[in-house]
């Protein structure tokens, strides 16, 4: 199977399943792990031009989200073969992850990454449970609807207005790496527990 895989989730699903050697060529946001840099990026995402498919000779591709709906269906009219995917919640990427296991065939895999995940999250509640009070957090350009649920995992309340938070994820404030939250994969996990840390190290 040669793999285009359009979404850095979806990359970093692709590595934690180690199927890594299908993929012949990736978003350009496709940074981690590290090996994910060196396969060959296309331009655009969001508007692939067909033709780089064919040179990588392309069977099967992963596209992600709402931006990428029509680039899906424009694929798809090329007589591409394309799984498409907009997970909300923590238990749609679940149920994606699960969907990728089985049409990859490696189905085990995707039950131990989703235990994996779920046993990360349960540590982070577990802990975030004994926080004398839920600290507000400002997550730039994060809109996501799956945050909400991470961020309540990890004992934090999302704001939008930045001037009310406690502590902020965004330029000129304190820092984690977005991609952490923002990718619909296995790092939300890292994601809740650094936010957890920064509740933590707030409230001490």
């Amino acid at each position: 199977m040669r793999i285009a895989s359009l979404s850095p989730a979806i990359t970093e699903i692709l590595f934690a399943f180690d199927v890594q050697d299908m993929i012949v060529c990736t978003d350009e946001c496709s940074d981690f792990p590290e090996e994910a840099q060196s396969i060959a990026h296309v331009k655009d995402a969001t508007a692939v031009d067909p033709r780089e498919l064919y040179d990588h000779e392309v069977e099967l591709v992963f596209t992600l989200s709402k931006q990428q709906e029509n680039a899906a269906e424009q694929l798809r009219a090329r007589d591409f073969s394309v799984s498409h995917h907009d997970p909300h919640t923590i238990n749609d990427i679940y149920e994606m992850i699960h969907n990728l296991g089985m049409m990859l065939q490696v189905e085990d895999k995707a039950k131990e990454l989703v235990l994996q995940m779920q046993q990360g999250f349960k540590d982070v509640k577990r802990k975030s449970g004994l926080l004398p009070s839920r600290q507000r957090v400002y997550i730039e350009d994060c809109s996501d609807s799956w945050l909400t649920e991470v961020a309540h995992i990890a004992g934090v309340e999302v704001v939008l207005d930045e001037s009310t938070a406690d502590f902020s994820v965004a330029e000129g404030g304190r820092i984690i790496e977005k991609a952490l939250l923002q990718r619909p994969g296995p790092r939300l996990v890292d994601g809740a527990r650094y936010l957890y840390g920064w509740a933590f190290e707030n409230l001490h």
